[in-house]
């Protein structure tokens, strides 16, 4: 469900924000650190699963999630 309501607002905030002739060259950008980032979170995912065991990669995303909320939560919360 996030998945498709995260889609939905990105691609409209993209398509009011950027110009018409920049719109096909941010969208291929996006969707390469899209998909490049969900291809270098997988591999270090893995490297962590068998370093560490099959938890870890749980937990390490876990506490970097825990990062970024703390590092947004002050901008966001101006906005």
């Amino acid at each position: 469900m996030h998945t498709m309501v995260w889609g939905v607002i990105v691609v409209t905030m993209r398509q009011r924000v950027v110009p018409d002739g920049l719109l096909g060259r941010v969208t291929s950008v996006y969707m390469l650190l899209d998909v490049g980032g969900a291809a270098l979170g997988s591999l270090l995912g893995g490297l962590f699963a068998q370093a560490l065991g099959v938890t870890a990669p749980f937990w390490i995303g876990a506490g970097v999630m825990v990062l970024i909320c703390v590092a947004a939560w002050r901008p966001l919360r101006a906005a």
